[in-house]
């Protein structure tokens, strides 16, 4: 009898052992055999393809565990947007689509010229290289407001600080853009130049290197030498202008005569 008893008791146990052992800790919705995740030698290791579901694992989700984005009961409830698994620490203020500026090599590694691709500031030359932060400033962590993209909201100091001319003292206008270019400060071209005095065209084409060539004083370009060219030699002003009358040789008195540069004026 008491042998019966013990038989009997095993053969509870067992049974039960191996129902409990057979209970998935999935629920009835899986759409996936267990042995696409699961192998016989180990339940717990998992090998399961997760390209076929047309997000790839890479960067950082390569090492990410299953229940961090899933839940047991059901792993197809789960949506394949960032801000699903992720917390927005721009608040809301920017896309949601994550991989316009980030990879998922990791958060702080940062596509900034695609992010900035669809705007109306391209990132090219220095502006490629910059940290997001350098430009984007805000009390709000994470919060990357759209900016002016005129040259001068960022380098208003270059712009007062400028003395090669001075910028501020030559009444200079902060459209950086009319003499600079993104790829570098240097060289600058300033078109508007010829508004003034054409150096591009005519005459003196080609025939000057830098701006000392004529503007003396660096610190204020209003002052300006026609004196210095071989071609303005003092004697050869003086026998060309003999017949000329109230003629001096003089830079200004140059200039009233001829405000294009050339013989003719």
């Amino acid at each position: 009898m008491k042998l019966v008893s013990k038989l009997s008791l095993a053969m509870i146990l067992t049974l039960f052992g191996v129902s409990y052992a057979q209970r998935s800790p999935h629920s009835d919705q899986m759409r996936f055999n267990c042995e696409e995740c699961h192998v016989s030698t180990n339940w717990k290791d998992i090998r399961f393809d997760h390209q076929v579901t047309g997000f790839l694992l890479d960067g950082k989700h390569a090492k990410a565990k299953c229940t961090g984005c899933h839940a047991l009961e059901d792993f197809g409830h789960v949506s394949s947007d960032c801000i699903s698994c992720h917390t927005d620490v721009h608040q809301g203020k920017l896309a949601i689509s994550c991989g316009r500026c980030h990879t998922p090599r990791g958060w702080a590694v940062f596509n900034s010229l695609s992010a900035h691709a669809g705007t109306s500031f391209p990132l090219i030359g220095p502006h490629a290289k910059l940290d997001c932060r350098a430009c984007h400033i805000s009390d709000i962590e994470g919060e990357f407001s759209f900016l002016k993209s005129e040259c001068y909201s960022c380098h208003a100091g270059d712009f007062e600080h400028a003395a090669n001319p001075s910028h501020s003292l030559m009444g200079f206008g902060t459209r950086c853009e009319e003499c600079h270019f993104p790829v570098s400060w240097q060289p600058a071209n300033f078109a508007r130049h010829s508004g003034f005095f054409p150096i591009s065209t005519g005459a003196h084409a080609g025939a000057w290197s830098s701006c000392r060539d004529c503007h003396p004083n660096q610190q204020d370009h209003r002052v300006f030498s026609c004196l210095g060219c071989h071609e303005h030699e003092q004697s050869r002003m003086n026998d060309k202008h003999s017949e000329v009358g109230g003629y001096v040789y003089d830079s200004n008195a140059c200039y009233t005569c001829h405000p294009r540069g050339e013989k003719g004026d």
